[in-house]
């Protein structure tokens, strides 16, 4: 009899237990990662001045920065995640994406594209993502650290035409993932004047060189 009474109620708890609901947990936040205003305080290039195709090749990730999970860290060696944001989508696809609107509308080239179009390539932009994070390792405020590998290479003559590696450093506004991106978005707007600074600069050399 105790036997069929302790089965009895095993089974009640277990039909309990299943009308629960399930424990709640905080929601993930999804962010971007783009160029939204235009780079004004870049002076524009006429179209009768621009001239090749240029495409912006998928960039490269160095280890740890290839997924949408959002990096941040307090020591040199030691990267975390943060467990309810994330990136929306992977950072290298929200950087060519923004490296591509950027060279659309202030770079020195006719057209700009991420994804084959028929149209013959004259020049591509090659880049590494090397560091995307939020860096608590200083005093406050935090720091998004956005770091890339950045080439430009000439199809036509098989030249590298420009390499380097832009570093920014921008302070976030609060310290937390929020915070986080606000600087990251300040950093990507940063990096996409730089490469097309650094475009038309080749662009010009080169031209030089040839004349």
């Amino acid at each position: 009899m105790p036997r069929l009474t302790l089965l009895a109620t095993g089974l009640l708890l277990t039909a309990c237990t299943g009308l629960l609901p399930p424990a709640s947990q905080e929601p993930t936040h999804l962010y971007q990662l783009e160029l939204r205003a235009p780079l004004t305080d870049i002076p524009s290039i006429p179209a009768e001045k621009r001239h090749g195709v240029v495409m912006v090749e998928q960039p490269q990730v160095a280890a740890g920065y290839d997924t949408t999970a959002m990096a941040y860290r307090f020591t040199p060696w030691e990267i975390h995640y943060y467990a309810q944001s994330r990136w929306v989508a992977a950072p290298a696809r929200m950087l060519r994406e923004a490296l591509t609107r950027a060279l659309s509308q202030a770079g020195p080239f006719r057209s700009a594209l991420d994804q084959p179009s028929g149209m013959a390539v004259d020049y591509r932009l090659r880049t590494k993502l090397l560091r995307l994070e939020q860096d608590f390792s200083g005093a406050p405020p935090s720091r998004e650290r956005l770091v890339a590998h950045v080439k430009l290479v000439d199809l036509q003559r098989g030249a590298l035409l420009a390499s380097r590696v832009l570093s920014f450093s921008v302070p976030a506004p609060s310290e937390d993932a929020h915070g986080g991106v606000v600087a990251a978005n300040m950093a990507i707007k940063q990096l996409a004047a730089e490469v097309v600074e650094l475009s038309r600069k080749a662009l010009a050399t080169h031209s030089k060189k040839r004349s």
